[in-house]
């Protein structure tokens, strides 16, 4: 199966992944396995993206739920700051930092998806679900269906006709 840089339309189906959370499911996948698996010879962490990179072959060769992308979009957030900071101050407020072998395997995981062939989207001030709900509503309206592949729960709000949820 070959992904297509043509343009969106009737017959398109178009995955988006939303990339923060998959990098975080990969990581929390990888810490409970060997942890020779987890790191390089220099002992820079690598585990979360061995196990991304699995997926997103996975995603790319088969699909997912019976049905192939003929477009693949990895969105991840760009930074910690986003509009909503700016309307709410205390949003996220409680987040946790990320975990101190992860933070080195992010910029891995946009190069992975670079070697893939495929761009990293991402945009200052906006989240990943602002993009993917942008970006699902406008494989809709071209015609196309759309498979959004996160395991953001809040991501179902987009769920309708056209757009369907693949819980990673």
């Amino acid at each position: 199966m070959t992904l297509t840089h043509k343009s969106v339309g009737p017959g398109s189906h178009i995955f988006l992944v939303d990339g923060s959370s998959f990098v975080f499911r990969a990581y929390f996948q990888s810490i409970r396995q060997d942890a020779k698996y987890n790191y390089r010879s220099d002992r820079l962490p690598t585990g979360a993206v061995r196990l991304f990179c699995t997926k997103l072959l996975q995603f790319v060769r088969e699909g997912a739920a019976g049905v192939k992308p003929t477009h693949l979009a990895i969105i991840f957030d760009k930074s910690e700051h986003s509009f909503r900071k700016d309307l709410y101050p205390d949003y996220k407020a409680h987040r946790t930092e990320p975990p101190d072998d992860l933070i080195p395997q992010f910029p891995l995981m946009r190069a992975v998806v670079r070697a893939f062939g495929l761009t990293p989207i991402e945009q200052d001030v906006y989240e990943a679900d602002d993009l993917i709900a942008t970006y699902a509503r406008l494989a809709v309206e071209a015609g196309a269906t759309c498979r959004i592949v996160s395991s953001d729960k809040d991501l179902m709000q987009l769920i309708r006709p056209g757009v369907a949820l693949y819980d990673t």
